[in-house]
């Protein structure tokens, strides 16, 4: 924890204390947390002067040496809130890695409590109930199913469709699932049921690895290209191989590339020699990634229609 800010050595033992005890709570603790250790509200005050303490919310403070981060105000948000709110929406995607920008902090709380939190954006809800609650990494957060439903009233259809499509092909939840939760919802009236609804409608069954692959195969065959096979195993000099999507009458393979699984050198390398085995075979490779699916899906369609037209 290092030297602290305007304490002798008489304070040390009963700050480590302190942090310790805030280890578990991202290097936070509640006012309530502070006095059943002891501390009295003028010594806490006296610690808000030293520096050991720093106010988040009302009640909520974070102990000297803790460093700041996303998780941090996401659990500080849930302290003040005192059990009435639920982490929601894009934060609750982020405990799934289904969301990347760990920017924003956003809770739900029941209809009719009210809360206002500095840089927290405030749900109320009319239907928030304990089955659509889980508590991970010791913070209530709203379940997959149900998050899904609430994100799809704030990103457009082409996000959500990623979002629900990587959820099911990576078995974080699954299609009957969220229809499940859709058809329950739905006839309470519920927002958001609409466009979780035509994502599932629209969703191919297809058995892939990832939602861009869900995604990929379902942009061809929306546009009226030949249903590709999915995870297809090919034999090339005693090493076989598997591709994303392919047509093997035409010798078409398509991958997807995410930057993660290819991002190391070793990797790369071993891709290129991959590409060479099938091209020396009498394949076409065609690689997408995810801005070619966000930005220009009719450009991978044109490409994936001329590439079929050169072999037929």
């Amino acid at each position: 924890m290092g030297v602290t800010p305007g304490c002798d050595t008489r304070d040390m033992q009963s700050i480590n204390v302190l942090a310790q005890e805030a280890a578990a709570q991202q290097g936070l603790l509640t006012v309530e947390q502070l006095r059943t250790l002891g501390e009295s509200k003028d010594t806490i005050s006296t610690l808000v002067k030293a520096g050991v303490l720093t106010r988040v919310h009302r009640g909520v403070y974070v102990v000297f040496g803790h460093t700041d981060s996303w998780h941090q105000r996401v659990m500080a948000a849930s302290l003040a809130a005192k059990g009435k709110a639920v982490v929601s929406h894009r934060a609750a995607l982020v405990f799934g890695d289904l969301w990347t920008g760990a920017d924003v902090v956003e809770v739900s709380v029941r209809y009719p409590h009210y809360l206002v939190l500095a840089g927290v954006v405030v749900h109320r809800s009319l239907d928030l109930c304990e089955s659509d609650v889980e508590v991970i990494e010791g913070i209530a957060v709203t379940r997959l199913e149900r998050t899904l439903c609430d994100v799809g009233l704030l990103v457009g259809p082409v996000e959500l469709r990623r979002l629900v499509y990587h959820a099911v092909a990576t078995e974080m939840t699954t299609r009957s699932a969220l229809a499940a939760y859709v058809d329950r919802v739905g006839r309470q009236g519920r927002d958001g049921v609409g466009p979780l609804r035509t994502v599932l409608e629209e969703m191919p069954s297809a058995a892939v690895e990832s939602g861009p692959e869900l995604e990929l195969y379902s942009l061809l065959t929306r546009s009226g290209l030949p249903i590709p096979e999915t995870q297809y195993e090919v034999r090339f000099q005693r090493q076989d191989f598997r591709i994303d999507l392919a047509y093997p009458r035409e010798r078409v393979a398509i991958e997807y590339d995410g930057f993660a699984p290819h991002s190391e050198k070793s990797q790369f390398e071993r891709d290129r020699s991959r590409q060479n085995a099938f091209v020396l075979h009498g394949w076409t490779v065609l690689r997408f990634t995810a801005a070619d699916l966000r930005d220009r899906p009719f450009g991978v369609v044109r490409e994936v229609r001329e590439a079929l037209r050169a072999v037929s």
